[in-house]
């Protein structure tokens, strides 16, 4: 075999996009020559764009087998790490090539977001500010840098906005730097600096009308929807229907299309709206937009956040029904909630986007004498109420809940809910009832601005950050502190701040 033209043959497939050819034909080279790096390099990239990301990572490992200095290698086996979530080999694989070649922009910005992402911030800060010159010309360098100034809160609040700033300057039409900046100036309270850049990360539908910018509504249909983007969960339908009353007080008639897991809550509290959880044939509109949209579009500042509640109201018959099912729990009664919703990257792999705990973190509450806990935890985390000593501390009504009317239900029997950042802490604060949010010390997104213990957008809310990143067990302590006196009546549940 001519090893250089079989080598050939098999990049020109791969050039060409002929994977699974150009995977072939770097095994054939393989059997004649097992000794060459840059072929197992090959068939890793081959093999990662074919999804097949086991084999990649084997092959790429390999190929630093063969020559520990080979940079491809490392290049393209850390995004693969860090996509599946294997962030701790990910750093490992980032600080070795970093040896190798001191001044290679792509490792530092690399290292720098997977420190991040393991929430090791000052060190993201450090690496940041000792790379060499080379590094800072590039977008990503730039986009690492900001990530790791904003997990910091307010002490790297100004240079947070700078460095997105330059990002923006090196490429003005990427979406993740106006992300960022849109992220940073909201946590600061420049809302409307804040707001014209989050437009970067609001897709519309593509619907054969305007979208609306603000024209006259008077005696016009306006269609609104769930984002599409970054703002598109169930929390940010609970926040920012509030300005659904708004909207009609400008003549506008309103369809609200959201998921169907929450029409029904929607549909009781808004009866003039038009509700949907798809476009049909007979709907007509004259206008369109996302829920995110509304906040810039009505000139919302830190100062006019619409905090009237609640503004979300479950049927009677509902509440009335969750009563009757609670009426034997004693004492204060507190709904909890430890885990968010996993979430997937682009890569299908879970993402850890700091919304967790655990309920044996939190196990310590379940003890507190004069309270009884109501789970409102789904999704797999809540089968973790079958490991605890004694499962039934705490009562579990969620396998009757079947949409959000039902948990909104659920709530509003109860004295208080205590949850991580998730769509029940919205949900919580829109029915106007106590909710005490367990934050991350990144401060998990920009409503809930930066070293804060309430929030703006919930007169009922209180924050419980972080004081160092993932330590929930200190987190824990303090809120049984609080709870223990609430619950002795030594403070009034109504007011009390976390301290």
């Amino acid at each position: 075999m001519d090893i250089i033209a079989a080598f050939n043959k098999a990049l020109k497939h791969q050039e060409a996009g002929e994977l699974e050819l150009a995977v072939e034909g770097y095994r054939e080279v393989i059997k004649v020559r097992p000794d060459i790096a840059v072929t197992y390099s090959n068939i890793g990239i081959a093999l990662s764009a074919l999804g097949r990301t086991d084999e990649a990572i084997s092959y790429l490992e390999n190929a630093m087998r063969i020559d520990s200095t080979f940079i491809s290698a490392y290049i393209n086996i850390i995004p693969i790490l860090r996509n599946v979530g294997r962030l701790e080999e990910a750093e490992v694989m980032c600080w070795r090539l970093m040896e190798i070649s001191p001044n290679d922009g792509a490792a530092h910005s690399m290292l720098i977001q997977i420190l991040v992402e393991r929430e090791k911030f000052e060190a993201a800060i450090h690496i940041a500010r000792s790379a060499p010159p080379v590094c800072k010309d590039t977008l990503n360098y730039w986009l690492s840098y900001g990530s790791a100034l904003s997990g910091i809160g307010l002490r790297g609040a100004e240079e947070t906005v700078e460095a997105f700033r330059k990002a923006i300057s090196l490429n003005p039409t990427r979406d993740l730097s106006h992300f960022g900046l849109a992220e940073a100036l909201l946590r600061q309270g420049d809302f409307e600096e804040g707001w014209v850049e989050y437009e970067w990360v609001l897709p519309c539908h593509d619907y054969p009308k305007p979208i609306w910018r603000g024209e006259d509504l008077r005696g016009k249909t306006i269609l609104i929807y769930k984002d599409l983007g970054f703002a598109g969960g169930f929390g940010d339908v609970f926040h920012l229907v509030r300005y659904i009353p708004m909207v009609e007080a400008l003549g506008a008639r309103v369809i609200l299309m959201v998921p169907i897991t929450v029409m029904r809550l929607l549909a009781t509290t808004f009866p003039t709206v038009t509700v949907v959880g798809r476009i049909g044939t007979p709907l007509d509109f004259d206008f369109h937009t996302t829920l995110m949209r509304l906040p810039r579009i009505l000139g919302t500042t830190l100062e006019t956040i619409p905090t009237a509640v609640p503004y979300l109201q479950p049927a009677s018959a509902d509440v009335e029904r969750w009563r009757e099912r609670l009426a034997g729990l004693s004492g204060l009664k507190v709904g909890l909630v430890w885990a968010g919703q996993r979430r997937l990257n682009e890569h299908g792999s879970e993402r850890d986007d700091y919304r967790h705990t655990t309920l044996s973190k939190l196990e310590r509450l379940l003890t507190i004498e004069g309270v009884s806990f109501v789970s409102l935890q789904t999704g797999p985390q809540a089968r973790e109420i079958h490991s605890l000593p004694d499962p039934a501390q705490i009562y579990n009504p969620m396998n009757e809940v079947n949409d959000f009317a039902d948990t909104a239900a659920v709530v509003a029997n109860l004295d208080l809910v205590i949850s991580v950042d998730t769509s029940v802490v919205h949900l919580s604060g829109a029915l106007n009832k106590p909710v005490w949010i367990l934050m991350a010390y990144n401060a998990c997104g920009w409503r809930w601005m930066m070293e804060r213990e309430d929030t703006p957008w919930y007169p009922t809310g209180r924050i419980f950050r972080q004081k160092a990143a993932g330590a929930w067990s200190e987190v824990a302590t303090r809120v049984e502190r609080e709870l223990r006196k609430v619950a002795r009546g030594e403070i009034p549940l109504a007011g009390t701040k976390p301290r």
